[in-house]
């Protein structure tokens, strides 16, 4: 997910950066629980979509062996930040097994559901690495192909099928399927990937006007409540509507970028990756801190200030590792 240049894009875009700070940002909020708050948050279920677009866009190059050059890089990145995640996270995870006594989640269906659905069972979050990570490997072996402009007429289906699974899998198949099932690099990544693919190569944001693109961003961030009053529900993983949503938002940015970095630019190049990573340690270990010594009314007062909280205090966080790397140049 670099914001990486090519020759078409000289200057960096930093409201790219912007973008996926505040995208980091609605991830925290969405995994803090203020019941009350849920059918208000539903328009914020656009960042993930988000996300891989922008990845879609920044990796496609204007041939093939460039932009398999892009994914190999992107792969690497991403095999680091693996190797980050595991030395961080697993150890965490053992701990909490054996010191909290919680349930172990290793067993022969989980390990399918990370081998073929990409999903964690430990550190829910990382289900979009994975994702990303099994996209990349499937577009670099797809563009191989004779004609790869056929998994453009492959969208409108995997978009269907995601919905279908998804969000109206109870109104159209009369049940809720669990989220693995929907939420992975097939159903979400792929298409939303291939969309910013599109934009690219279209340069779709240079041909539609301002005016009709912040009316589009202002409709499509009202359908969700309209979608989810249809669906008799607030908690979906996503709606029809906030795809779109994400697909003007990219539009726009790209149509009117910002070429000089500000504070929060800065904050969003240094930070956004990792506080999408971090927060879930943090969020769990402060959760348990006030569970144990406030009980569960004082959990439920706690709630109330919970992002904010684990917003800054990852930042902070990250800030000191920051300065501990460069002290100690590694």
């Amino acid at each position: 997910m670099n914001n990486t240049n090519d020759s078409k894009y000289i200057m960096r875009n930093y409201s790219i950066d912007i973008l996926k700070l505040v995208f980091a940002v609605f991830v925290v909020i969405g995994h803090c629980g203020i019941p009350e708050a849920t059918k208000y948050l539903v328009p914020i279920r656009f960042a993930l979509f988000c996300f891989f677009m922008i990845s879609g866009y920044f990796i496609e190059k204007p041939d093939i062996v460039k932009t398999n050059e892009s994914i190999k890089k992107s792969i690497i990145h991403l095999v680091k930040i693996f190797i980050f995640c595991f030395l961080i996270f697993f150890p965490t995870y053992l701990f909490i097994v054996f010191y909290y006594k919680e349930e172990v989640l290793f067993d022969d269906w989980n390990i399918i559901k990370i081998c073929v659905f990409n999903e964690t069972p430990f550190w829910m979050h990382f289900w979009y690495l994975s994702a990303y990570f099994y996209l990349l490997i499937f577009m670099y072996f797809f563009n191989k192909l004779p004609n790869r402009n056929t998994l453009i007429y492959a969208l409108p289906l995997l978009l269907i099928v995601a919905l279908v699974l998804g969000p109206y899998s109870e109104l159209i198949l009369g049940r809720k399927l669990d989220i693995f099932i929907y939420r992975n690099a097939w159903f979400m990544g792929l298409p939303s990937f291939c969309i910013g693919a599109i934009i690219k190569r279209s340069q779709l944001h240079k041909n539609i006007s301002s005016k009709f693109l912040l009316a589009a961003l202002i409709i499509t961030a009202l359908l969700p409540y309209l979608e989810s009053r249809i669906l008799h529900s607030y908690n979906e993983e996503f709606y029809f509507s906030n795809m779109l949503f994400a697909v003007f938002l990219l539009l726009t940015v790209l149509k009117h970028p910002l070429t000089h970095p500000n504070f929060l630019s800065n904050l969003a190049v240094n930070y956004s990756m990792e506080l999408y990573i971090i927060h879930p340690l943090i969020l769990y270990f402060i959760r348990k801190y006030v569970w144990l010594n406030y009980g569960s009314e004082g959990l439920l007062t706690y709630v109330y200030f919970e992002a904010p909280v684990i917003i800054l205090i990852t930042l902070l966080v990250l800030k000191l590792w920051h300065k501990i790397k460069i002290r100690y140049s590694f």
